[in-house]
């Protein structure tokens, strides 16, 4: 609807929804923000996505919920090959900078057998 009305989106813009409902497209409801704006604006309506229902999310819940289970016990580079993400991804997990949301519940943090 924007775009029809006032040309393309520049680069780096996105369309802002101000009541939050991404189907109500009446003009009067949208703005023109930064993408950075958005989310923040996202985050302050509470509708952002995060977790598994995200675009950029490559985990789910349950994958999360085991990584954060076998603290000291299964390694972070097993998990991260496993999954096919970056070490630095499975680290954030189990510091909850990321998927804080997610509760192990019983999480063990018992120590590896020592090999050898």
């Amino acid at each position: 609807m924007w775009e029809a009305v006032h040309g393309p989106v520049a680069k780096g813009m996105e369309v802002d929804h101000l009541d939050g409902d991404s189907s109500n497209n009446r003009l009067d409801n949208l703005q023109l923000v930064t993408g950075s704006e958005n989310r923040r604006l996202q985050r302050a309506r509470n509708i952002a996505k995060f977790g598994s229902p995200s675009s950029q999310c490559k985990l789910s819940v349950a994958e999360v919920e085991a990584v954060l289970r076998t603290v000291g016990i299964v390694p972070t580079k097993v998990w991260a090959r496993r999954y096919g993400v970056n070490s630095s991804t499975i680290r954030c997990i189990r510091k909850k900078k990321t998927w804080h949301h997610v509760d192990a519940g019983t999480t063990c943090r018992a120590k590896r057998p020592k090999r050898g």
